[in-house]
């Protein structure tokens, strides 16, 4: 199963292939275009699987990790324990089990709760022992020695306090008072055996638990052997593939460059210019003609317009007479009515306009109604002084 779970990348590569056979037999490389969108795709594709393959490492290398930081912390709580039990805790339970009922332990006990150090350091590394048997026995028997060690601990206390009430206390009534605290230290002494009882019985048991666990987290050795080769040999041939992706790459890019620069004229600047119009009401006799102008660059590189002959956009309204004879009209032997030129000049520092951007101007004008209009906006000079689009529209202003 094992072996089966390192061989992912097999059936990842085959799929990759199937795609691809099923692409290029549904759209072939005919066109330069063509062919750059599948070194590009090919390069992509390749790129995924790499780093899929790298993810899939750093997860293994991740979960790994974790489970050896876990391990070690288990290993850590089972030698503190088995120190704390055997060095000191054994000692003292020898001497509690043998003071008779109704009697204290006498005598100092060097052990505090700040013993349990590892447990304390990294308590929260508990949740990732993925036993929650094991998980409840750490954390109980934990919870039990920091009870026996307070309870070993409140003992010196009152035995030193005793030893300073017996020299200091001036009453008559010593004796009494002398009882009352040894009857607290007999109520701590029984509560000390039940504890200490309770972990005899339960750290052995935690010790048989912790060492099945461990026996069943250490992985075989050929195991790790045999995803490093996986792995390793995975990215070799995916390295291998990028390379000469990227070598297949170089002369088609160049190639595509050229092919845009020399044949498409992507470098060219290319403009382009739109006009529409509307009315409003004005007065009884007059309309307000709204012009829109919408001009816009369809080209890749920017064009910039600084007036007059360095670049500049002209509008005119043209008057298309009522009564012309039937047949095509010659819109440029019309008569201009209003003229608006040099339009550019009038910001500062020109006009630019970039690539792919959309851009409007509103002129208005005061015209007399029942009056059919042509409205001509043309940009010139804009690279050389020869060059001018325009673009035209008729409206009927009622």
């Amino acid at each position: 199963m094992a072996v089966m779970k390192n061989r992912w990348p097999i059936p990842l590569v085959a799929l990759a292939l199937l795609v691809l056979f099923a692409a290029f037999n549904a759209k072939p490389m005919a066109t330069a275009g063509e062919v750059a969108a599948w070194v590009q795709g090919v390069g992509s594709l390749l790129a995924v699987i790499a780093a899929v393959g790298v993810y899939a490492k750093q997860y293994q290398d991740k979960k790994a990790d974790d489970l050896e930081q876990t391990c070690a912390f288990v290993q850590a709580i089972k030698h503190e324990i088995s120190t704390v039990w055997n060095r000191h805790i054994g000692r003292i339970g020898t001497a509690l089990t043998h003071v008779p009922d109704g009697k204290h332990l006498d005598g100092l006990v060097p052990i505090t709760p700040n013993s349990l150090v590892t447990y304390s350091n990294a308590s929260a590394r508990v949740g990732h022992i993925n036993d929650e048997a094991l998980r409840t026995t750490i954390v109980s028997v934990y919870a039990m020695l920091r009870d026996y060690f307070s309870d070993l601990d409140l003992n010196n206390r009152l035995l030193a306090n005793i030893e300073h009430f017996r020299n200091t206390y001036p009453g008559e009534d010593i004796n009494q008072e002398m009882d009352r605290k040894r009857y607290a230290m007999v109520i701590l002494a029984r509560s000390m055996k039940k504890c200490h009882a309770q972990l005899q019985r339960d750290i052995p048991e935690l010790m048989a638990n912790i060492d099945a666990w461990l026996q069943r987290k250490q992985r075989p050795a050929t195991t790790g052997g045999i995803m490093r080769f996986d792995l390793e040999t995975f990215k070799t041939w995916a390295e291998l593939a990028l390379t000469c992706a990227s070598f297949i790459a170089l002369p088609v890019g160049g190639w595509w460059v050229y092919h845009n620069f020399s044949v498409e004229d992507t470098h060219e600047i290319n403009p382009n210019i739109s006009v529409t119009a509307e009315f409003k009401p004005y007065d009884d006799e007059r309309r307000l003609l709204i012009v829109h102008v919408r001009p816009k660059n369809v080209g890749k590189v920017p064009i910039e317009l600084d007036g007059g002959k360095n670049g500049d956009i002209e509008v005119q309204v043209k008057v298309i007479p009522s009564k012309m004879a039937d047949g095509p009209i010659n819109l440029d032997k019309l008569p201009v009515q209003y003229r608006v030129s040099n339009f550019v000049s009038r910001y500062q520092g020109g006009y630019i306009m970039e690539p792919g951007i959309d851009y409007e101007e509103v002129l208005t004008f005061v015209v007399p109604k029942d009056t059919t209009y042509l409205v001509n906006a043309e940009m010139a000079h804009f690279e050389v002084p020869d060059d001018e689009v325009d673009g035209s529209y008729v409206i009927k202003v009622d």
